[in-house]
């Protein structure tokens, strides 16, 4: 075969179905590649997604730290203005007993002193309740926020397997596709040194 024959036998191969099955290969290349930058954004925001939840954790985990110790100063001061409470009681009572020989006023302020009691009492009770409720609510919420955690954990590995076997899948069709587009390109060119 002449120069100008091979040539063009060269053109039309190229031009030919060889050249769409080049186009085709490169096509899948390219999506292969589209699809496996998609699914590194996709695991990037299931990071993003895994960091904001940790984050959302520390942050009630720092809530939960202040309302208690928040609970104990609060309980602490109502325990000791109690034990103010209880002194200055006894002493009143005391000074009362002494210095009132009318029974009846020592009835009234002692029965003063003993509503006053009973009030900072049901107060103290009425603070501890209200904090013993925020902080089960944030452990509700604490709660929560670990099952959608370990939901999330959970969904991010399967779909983190799926998308490796996928991703296996497509790059053993594109190796056995190239080895067959090459071994056809080596019989092409066997049969044109041949000619």
């Amino acid at each position: 075969m002449s120069p100008a024959g091979l040539q063009n036998h060269r053109k039309s191969w190229s031009e030919g179905e060889d050249g769409q099955q080049r186009i085709q290969v490169g096509a899948e290349i390219s999506k292969l590649l589209n699809d496996k930058a998609k699914a590194a954004k996709d695991r990037q925001n299931q990071f993003d997604d895994q960091i904001s939840l940790h984050i959302h954790k520390l942050e009630i985990k720092k809530v939960i730290t202040y309302w208690k110790t928040e609970y104990d100063q609060m309980t602490a001061f109502w325990m000791k203005e109690n034990d103010k409470m209880s002194k200055a009681c006894m002493k009143e009572i005391a000074v009362l007993k002494c210095s009132f020989h009318n029974t009846k006023d020592l009835e009234r302020k002692i029965c003063q002193l003993t509503l006053e009691k009973y009030h900072l009492t049901n107060t103290v009770r009425d603070k501890q309740k209200a904090l013993v409720k925020s902080m089960c609510k944030l452990s509700q919420k604490e709660i929560t926020i670990k099952q959608s955690e370990t939901e999330l954990t959970t969904k991010y590995k399967a779909l983190a397997e799926k998308q490796e076997k996928e991703i296996q899948e497509i790059e053993d069709e594109w190796y056995q596709k190239a080895s067959s587009t090459e071994e056809g390109i080596m019989l092409l060119t066997q049969q044109n040194a041949e000619l």
